[in-house]
């Protein structure tokens, strides 16, 4: 119960990892130190308040560092969105001036000459780029909320 209580708290926390460390280790102290004058976990739990209302107090000690943090990791997720916009944009502006499969040259009518090859265009490679940076921007987007 305890440490699920502690879990909790932890994914609440939106501190550094030196602070969270910090925050947890006083937490789990807290909890030794009621054992140890005989109160149970229960009772810890009761005083501490609910993981959310204890978290939030804790994020408000410190929430200048939670607001830099926060937007912080926004700026970051919307670098990441608008590479994965570039990306894709730049693949689309690709295939749009690119000339027929095989196709040597601008030849007109029945002069084209065609070649046969097995090689990949590089441009998909933007396409895939701009796809896995789309859903990374979306994971982090969710974890955001």
């Amino acid at each position: 119960m305890k440490e699920d209580y502690i879990k909790q708290v932890q994914k609440e926390l939106y501190l550094t990892r030196a602070h969270t460390k910090e925050v947890l280790r006083d937490l789990d102290e807290a909890f030794e130190s009621a054992a140890q004058h005989g109160e149970s976990v229960e009772s810890v739990i009761a005083r501490l308040g609910t993981p959310h209302e204890y978290a939030g107090a804790v994020n408000e000690q410190f929430a200048s560092e939670v607001l830099k943090r926060r937007v912080r990791r926004k700026a970051f997720t919307l670098l990441i969105a608008l590479a994965a916009v570039l990306c894709v944009g730049i693949f689309m502006y690709a295939q749009q001036q690119r000339s027929a499969d095989g196709v040597i040259g601008q030849a007109d009518a029945a002069t084209q000459i065609f070649v046969g090859g097995g090689t990949v265009d590089p441009v998909w490679l933007f396409l895939a780029v701009g796809i896995l940076l789309a859903i990374v921007a979306l994971l982090l987007w969710r974890k955001l909320k």
